[in-house]
């Protein structure tokens, strides 16, 4: 029997109407919608779990693809193309039918969506959404993997043109839509893949996903009526804000702890989300003790200015003072300073909060890595 998970149903259907149903006083995501969030706070978890049952109930048709999964097996581009004909193979809501071309009818396989001499997905998404009359939500998780090549880059654009084939059609009496949502742990390239005019998704809604909260406690100390010791709520929450958030960690914490021969219940639990905190973040921050100098005392000084962001980096008093920290004889320039960043923004340790103002991608690692720095 799998273990229970806790629901979201007011997110999913906040979401679900977003896509399907906005009215004038509603956010639309109808060009589509990117959830940001750093991995494992619970993002496909809710997608699998929610949103995707959701949708099914207001009878639109979902394609999920995990691209986090398949890395390093599938390239990300034949791994949308993949679900996309397994599901057009499978699908119990679809029966044969035809793609029309202007003046042919083609019968084709599934097996030739997406390749060259073969069916366009604009063909494909367009002749369903007609024949059906049924809305399609395509969900990517961890969308940015598909720009890690050429590839992966041409199947988002074939999938905005599918997107814009539909959707703008001229005749669409049951309001039925393609809509595209991505999920990922990369801030700083979903946000520019919704910003950049160049990028095929440029202009659709970029959200963070929301975290859980007490809501979720409650929920888990129900979960835990028959154990003998469960902290308190100010140290459950305590915990749950030191772990960054992220329930799978904090569930094997509090399975851990009913072993464990402390009496202090409260204080010990506190102490073990620390330590695993800390130790979760070496994923992250790492990579950056290992790089030089200057890039650290960037990150320490983007660390310190929490979610707002660090807005003095380009300042002639802060170059000057980011000098003398790493001894130089000559004043680091700003465009120096600006190429640190690219590199930190493309490694996703800082994400842009507006132009020139920079926070860092996990505040969790963050503030470990100012703890870390005080006590050197």
């Amino acid at each position: 029997m799998s273990a229970p998970i806790f629901q979201r149903p007011d997110l999913a259907l906040a979401l679900s109407n977003r896509l399907l149903h906005p009215d004038a006083l509603q956010l639309t995501s109808r060009d589509g919608l990117f959830l940001t969030g750093v991995r494992r706070i619970g993002k496909t978890t809710f997608i699998r779990r929610d949103l995707i049952p959701q949708l099914e109930k207001e009878n639109a048709l979902v394609i999920y693809i995990d691209l986090w999964e398949n890395r390093g097996s599938i390239s990300p581009a034949e791994a949308v193309l993949s679900k996309i004909r397994q599901f057009l193979a499978e699908s119990p809501r679809l029966s044969s039918f035809k793609v029309t071309f202007p003046g042919v009818s083609l019968s084709f396989e599934p097996k030739q969506v997406g390749i060259p001499s073969g069916v366009s997905l604009a063909n494909v998404f367009s002749e369903i959404v007609a024949k059906y009359d049924v809305n399609i939500v395509l969900i990517i998780d961890e969308i940015q993997e598909a720009l890690k090549n050429e590839a992966g880059l041409n199947l988002l654009t074939a999938l905005k043109a599918a997107r814009d084939a539909v959707n703008l059609r001229p005749n669409n009496p049951k309001d039925t839509y393609l809509l595209i949502v991505g999920t990922g742990s990369h801030r700083s390239i979903l946000t520019a893949m919704a910003a950049r005019s160049s990028q095929p998704f440029y202009g659709t809604d970029r959200q963070d996903f929301p975290l859980l909260g007490d809501e979720y406690l409650q929920w888990q100390v129900d979960q835990m009526k028959d154990k003998s010791k469960v902290p308190s709520r100010e140290a459950l929450r305590e915990g749950f804000s030191i772990l960054g958030c992220r329930p799978k960690a904090f569930r094997q914490l509090l399975t851990h702890i009913q072993s464990y021969p402390g009496v202090e219940i409260n204080q010990t639990f506190v102490s073990l989300c620390i330590n695993q905190a800390r130790i979760d973040a070496n994923e992250f921050l790492d990579p950056i003790r290992n790089c030089d100098l200057i890039t650290r005392l960037l990150f320490t000084e983007i660390a310190k200015a929490g979610l707002g962001g660090c807005t003095n980096l380009f300042s002639s008093a802060f170059r000057a003072q980011l000098t003398k920290a790493a001894g130089l004889d000559r004043t680091i320039s700003a465009s120096s300073i600006q190429g640190k960043l690219g590199s930190m923004q493309k490694n996703d340790w800082i994400y842009p909060v507006s132009y020139g103002c920079y926070a860092a991608s996990d505040p969790q690692a963050a503030s470990i890595w100012l703890s870390e720095e005080e006590s050197d």
